[in-house]
C-alpha cells in the first residue's frame, strides 16, 4: 500500500526529528545558545527539519545538499516551539513549502537553481531562440522535487558547523536522511557538493569510493534498493566558477535515464 500523506506526518512525529539534541551536536547546540545571549535581537533558532517539499512515494527527485543554513526563510518554526500543539504547523510548513516567504537573497536563489535543476531533468524546460532557460508554465517547485540535507539543524556559523561536521552528518543521515530515502523510494537522487556527498556515499551500500562528477549512469544502493545518482557541484559553487548551467544536455540525459521527461 502506497504512502499517504498521513503515514508521512506519522513518521516525522515518532522520528521526533524536530527536537533532536543528540550528544554530538550538543556543543553546537551550546554555541547557538551563546549567541543567542550576546545578541538580544536574536530569537530563538529554528527546528531541525525533515524536508522542504511535497513529499510522497516514488517522488520524481531528492536533492541532497550539506546544510540547511542556506536554505532558510525569516519564519522557519523555532526549536522552542510547543510541538505537542504545534506539530502540524510544523509538519505542514515544510510539506507545503510556500515560495513567498522571503523576499530574495542566497536562499531564493537556492531555491531557484533547484528548481532549474529539476525542470531540466524532468523534461519540462523550454529555451528560447537565445538559448537561455525559460520556466514553463507547469509549475514543479515543491511538487515533483523535494529538498533535504545530510544534516538537518540550522547552524548559522559556518565555521563552527565545519569543526563539528562530520560526526553530526554521519549521525543526521544515519537517523533521518538514509530512512527518509528508503521510505519515499526515489527515481532519482541529486547530490549537490562535496560535503554531501562525502557523508552519504559512506552510509550506501556502494562498493565504489565515490560518484564522479556529472556522470549520468551511475547509482548507489541504498538498504539493498538501486537509485539512479547524478553528483553536481552545489550551487553555491557558481562564485568560484564551478558550475554548469541546468541547460548542459547531461541533466536532461539523466532524466532520461529516469524516464520522467
Amino acid at each position: 500500500m502506497a504512502l499517504c500523506a498521513e503515514d508521512l506526518k506519522q513518521w516525522v512525529k515518532e522520528g521526533k526529528v524536530y527536537s533532536c539534541e543528540r550528544q554530538e551536536c550538543n556543543k553546537l547546540l551550546q554555541l547557538q545558545k551563546e549567541q543567542q545571549e550576546k545578541d538580544p535581537e536574536k530569537k530563538n533558532f529554528p527546528a531541525p527539519l525533515p524536508w522542504q517539499g511535497n513529499a510522497r512515494e516514488n517522488i520524481d527527485l531528492i536533492f541532497l545538499g550539506g546544510n540547511p543554513s542556506v536554505v532558510g526563510s525569516w519564519n522557519e518554526p523555532l526549536r522552542d516551539w510547543d510541538f505537542e500543539r504545534r506539530f502540524e504547523e510544523y509538519f505542514n510548513y515544510y510539506q507545503h513549502r510556500e515560495e513567498s516567504e522571503i523576499q530574495g537573497g542566497k536562499t531564493l536563489d537556492y531555491w531557484n537553481d533547484c528548481e532549474g535543476i529539476a525542470r531540466s531533468i524532468l523534461g519540462k524546460v523550454a529555451r528560447n531562440l537565445a538559448g537561455n532557460l525559460q520556466m514553463a508554465n507547469d509549475r514543479v517547485r515543491w511538487k515533483d522535487y523535494i529538498l533535504m540535507e545530510v544534516i538537518h539543524c540550522f547552524f548559522n556559523e559556518e565555521k563552527d558547523l565545519i569543526k563539528h561536521y562530520n560526526p553530526i552528518a554521519k549521525l543526521c543521515s544515519t537517523e533521518y536522511t538514509v530512512p527518509i530515502i528508503d521510505m519515499l523510494r526515489p527515481k532519482g537522487l541529486v547530490i549537490m557538493g562535496k560535503k554531501a556527498h562525502d557523508c552519504f556515499i559512506r552510509l550506501t551500500d556502494r562498493p565504489a569510493d565515490k560518484l564522479s562528477l556529472y556522470k549520468t549512469d551511475e547509482s548507489v544502493k541504498v538498504k539493498g534498493r538501486v537509485i539512479p545518482a547524478f553528483r553536481i557541484h552545489h550551487p553555491s559553487a557558481r562564485r568560484w566558477g564551478y558550475w554548469v548551467p541546468p541547460t548542459d544536455p547531461l541533466f536532461r540525459q539523466f532524466g532520461e535515464r529516469l524516464n520522467c521527461n
